[in-house]
């Protein structure tokens, strides 16, 4: 009867799995025949939202007995449920079994128009770091951004791997960071990505990112390609913004200068000075604006 009634659902609704666990002893197939009907009535956009105290209970029942549907359910719940598996606790119940999940899941959400912007606001993607080897999966992410969205401006999404960390998983992620910058220094499009983690949400790995590129290659075209200096965020109306560019590129340069490689890094160094100069005279020209309007 159950299944019956779960099968003729025509619109949107909602399930509580709560209200019929009871029957899940009676009948052991019940549970995942139930998430079968679930799973094909989303993939044919008869949506159903399954909610309950116990879901992730329930989850973790499924997961047992049948991974593959469990995948096809949390893919398509993360679609339509906002606040589905708010903690990831589910999530990482998938990765611990599969790791690789996390390629199918990002590919499925996040480049997809309608869903992008769930995981783009996700503040709990740290919990990959809490799955062993999780680092080839990471990588294999990285790629799959690389050729699928060559551009950003700012914050790049692979950010949302690295926030909200304990120390041992920032510890753990920075090791990452600084491996992928020793293998991928040759690829301002992978170095740039890394940057830009560093830049917002692993600031204290930043100038050993910097140092470490600096150490690979001298070559100032690349260096040029990768965004050190972006500007971000909104100044108040009494700011120079040239000034604070400028003192983002004067910081660049102090932390190159900490580099014992010496004469070879001086086209960079030219570089770098010639942005300062560049900050320096937009910040120039901007007071002198200012003070004709008054």
């Amino acid at each position: 009867a159950v299944k019956h009634t779960i099968s003729n659902w025509k619109s949107t609704s909602l399930l509580n799995l709560r209200s019929i666990k009871k029957f899940f002893v009676v009948d052991p197939n019940l549970l995942n025949d139930i998430f079968e009907i679930i799973a094909e009535k989303n993939e044919n956009n008869e949506i159903i939202h399954i909610s309950g105290y116990d879901l992730e209970d329930i989850f973790m029942d499924l997961l047992e007995a049948n991974i593959e549907l469990g995948k096809r359910i949390y893919i398509k719940q993360a679609a339509i449920q906002y606040h589905f598996d708010y903690q990831k606790g589910m999530l990482s119940s998938l990765l611990i079994k599969d790791s690789k999940f996390l390629i199918d899941y990002i590919n499925a959400l996040y480049f997809n128009n309608s869903t992008k912007c769930k995981l783009d606001n996700d503040s709990v993607l740290s919990i990959v770091w809490n799955i062993d080897s999780i680092e080839d999966v990471l990588i294999e992410v990285f790629e799959m951004f690389c050729k699928e969205k060559p551009y950003f401006v700012s914050k790049h999404f692979c950010n949302s791997f690295f926030r909200n960390m304990s120390v041992e998983a920032k510890e753990r992620a920075g090791l990452f960071l600084l491996d992928y910058c020793k293998k991928n220094y040759n690829d301002t499009q992978k170095i740039n990505i890394i940057v830009d983690i560093a830049r917002n949400s692993m600031k204290e790995y930043y100038s050993r990112i910097l140092l470490l590129y600096i150490s690979l290659t001298q070559d100032k075209d690349m260096f040029s390609e990768i965004y050190w200096c972006l500007s971000e965020g909104v100044y108040a109306g009494d700011v120079i913004i040239g000034d604070v560019e400028a003192a983002k590129w004067h910081n660049v340069l102090s932390i190159v200068n900490q580099s014992n490689i010496g004469y070879r890094l001086i086209p960079i160094k030219q570089f770098i000075n010639e942005q300062i100069e560049i900050c320096q005279r937009s910040a120039e020209k901007d007071r002198r604006y200012r003070f004709i309007e008054r």
